[in-house]
């Protein structure tokens, strides 16, 4: 994590803990300014904090509302099919167009199937030698 203080500041912070550090100004010296740096580095980390968390939150919402557009694409099929028989039903659910459900990459299909055997190969059969013998005789014959 990249330091949340400038780099001039902690120049200044070092001459503080140096060369200043004796020196008292009114309202300012060492013990103050470290202060005040600790608590912007806590305040920096309770922000990453809170991004992490958003960032989870986030995931969270789109994995919830990719799971109610499926159910909702499920429902609408079946209400047209109920609603067959009913003009003014099918035409209430003709007006609703739902969004497609988002595409899942290779690596989100990865994740939510377990992992499985490759297929196996079919191997071809092999020829028998008593036929392969008929078939050059067979060749040999016709010359």
């Amino acid at each position: 994590m990249t330091d949340s203080i400038p780099a001039p500041i902690l120049s200044l912070l070092s001459a503080f803990e140096g060369a200043l550090a004796s020196v008292k100004f009114p309202d300012v010296d060492a013990g103050v300014l470290a202060s005040s740096a600790a608590q912007t580095r806590a305040c920096a980390e309770a922000v990453a904090h809170a991004e992490v968390a958003l960032e989870a939150a986030r995931a969270s919402l789109a994995e919830s509302q990719d799971a109610l557009l499926v159910r909702a694409q499920r429902a609408l099929a079946y209400a047209r099919v109920y609603a067959e028989g009913d003009e003014t039903l099918a035409a209430t659910l003709e007006a609703i167009t739902l969004p497609r459900a988002p595409r899942r990459t290779p690596r989100d299909v990865d994740a939510l199937t377990p992992p499985q055997q490759p297929p196996r190969r079919r191997a071809r059969s092999r020829k028998d030698d008593e036929s392969g013998l008929l078939l050059e005789s067979q060749a040999s014959s016709d010359a």
